[in-house]
């Protein structure tokens, strides 16, 4: 990816400020796990396509042998890319969905979520379209704010449905489309679906470091199990995120033409540090597992340079997706 495709990109980013630290190779928290224990399945329904709902939890959450085996690599792999400059910090959230086996790296870091924002948007959205059939049909007013036609008289402000600017939103992380939804659904619909994973909504004050990446991956847990969307819904929402564009980081890390539903984030113009994130659930054979990688660097002397710190940021992402992954799928075989 070259600087033009991402100062292009980038205008379509919540950007907020944030202050960056470089990570000391020693001085970070590292292991971020339970304790071994004993693993019983979850109760589940049959799975549908993007979704396996809970019943029952009955799971002790774990390491297995294999995934601290895997942390400690995963760990030296993130020291490498800090010491060879590609990012100042990396945090990692890992779930086996199967089984609820999880590790974490940095995992209690927090970051700037900047367009991850828009998963729980959606959410709230959605939730309220479960006791309103045709909601996703009403039209809107978009953008939410007609431009100034008064010297061209050309009408650029449009309607459509609530369908479509979802799908605007999360797969192409369109900013206007998450106004008119905002505006919409209302912050109290917004904040009820943090409440669910004892999150506060962040106001805009409050979005730099608001998140780490264990916080964040709950939203994608809570669409997988079906647990606080009914099964359609939950099913819609991942279906939305499957068709995100962004692919240059997670799902360039899997090489197979597997789905994976995702979100990115990107914040960082103008900022003293750019972040870069990306999370969501690939769907490995028989095994899906959830990921989230949270990255930060420093921001170029040169402002136009930017391009080339979230192409080193991605491909920090991209590297860790495939070394995930490449485990995950060699130590269980498809069905």
């Amino acid at each position: 990816m070259g600087m033009k495709y991402w100062l292009l990109l980038a205008l379509a980013f919540v950007t907020g400020s944030v202050v960056g630290h470089e990570l000391p190779a020693a001085s970070r928290a590292h292991a971020v796990a339970p304790p071994p224990e004993e693993t019983e399945a979850d109760l589940r329904e049959a799975a549908g396509r993007f979704t396996q709902p809970l019943l029952a939890c009955r799971t002790k959450r774990s390491q297995q042998p294999g995934f601290t085996a895997l942390h400690g690599t995963l760990d030296a792999t993130i020291r490498a890319f800090v010491s060879a400059g590609r990012a100042t910090q990396v945090s990692v959230y890992l779930r086996d969905l199967e089984t609820g086996d999880w590790t974490g790296i940095h995992a209690d870091e927090r970051f700037s979520p900047a367009s991850l924002l828009k998963v729980p948007v959606m959410m709230a959205v959605l939730m309220l379209a479960q006791n309103q059939p045709d909601l996703l049909s009403v039209r809107l007013a978009y953008p939410l704010q007609a431009p100034d036609t008064s010297l061209t008289g050309v009408q650029t402000q449009v309607s459509k449905s609530i369908d479509e600017l979802l799908q605007m939103m999360i797969a192409d992380s369109d900013n206007d489309a998450s106004a008119v939804l905002t505006r919409f659904v209302g912050e109290q619909r917004i904040a009820d679906i943090y409440a669910n994973l004892r999150l506060k909504l962040p106001r805009q004050a409050e979005r730099d470091d608001a998140f780490t990446v264990r916080d964040y991956a709950g939203f994608f847990q809570l669409l997988y199990d079906a647990t606080l969307l009914n099964h359609d819904m939950s099913e819609k929402a991942l279906g939305y995120l499957a068709k995100c564009t962004f692919s240059v980081g997670l799902r360039a890390g899997v090489l197979e033409p597997i789905e994976i539903a995702h979100k990115f984030g990107l914040r960082g113009a103008g900022r003293d540090t750019v972040q870069l994130h990306d999370c969501g659930i690939v769907y490995a054979p028989g095994h899906p597992y959830l990921l989230c990688v949270m990255t930060r660097g420093l921001q170029p002397a040169d402002a136009t340079q930017i391009g080339t710190t979230v192409d080193g940021l991605a491909s920090v992402i991209r590297d860790l997706s495939r070394e995930v992954h490449t485990h995950m799928t060699a130590s269980r075989p498809g069905p």
